[in-house]
């Protein structure tokens, strides 16, 4: 299974940019290294920012997009080994924590 990424809304940014924003709902099973977001997949050429915010309000997962990979990555809040977050282990369902995204580039 994949994530499922809706379409939520649009806006120009700085310099021209576009500014998109999704809503994503993992599913059951969590990729180790997070659910791919390509610059195709939101309708654009290039992504140079990503914010995220929960939308059930939970604070037990943190998203972070990886600029290098193109992936959403799901971290576990608490404590923290060694000052480092841990990513959500594979298979874990996530499925109730959905995010919304807002995506900026060209």
């Amino acid at each position: 299974m994949a994530a499922t990424l809706a379409y939520f809304d649009t806006a120009i940014g700085a310099g021209n940019q576009q500014l998109k924003v999704y809503t994503i709902t993992p599913d059951a099973s969590y990729p180790t290294g997070g659910y791919p977001i390509t610059p195709a997949q939101v309708g654009l050429l290039n992504i140079t920012y990503v914010d995220s915010q929960n939308t059930t309000g939970t604070t037990s997962v943190i998203w972070q997009y990886n600029y290098t990979t193109k992936s959403l990555q799901a971290y576990w809040t608490g404590p923290a080994i060694s000052g480092v977050l841990a990513e959500v282990t594979n298979t874990t369902n996530l499925s109730t924590f959905p995010v919304r995204i807002r995506v900026q580039g060209f």
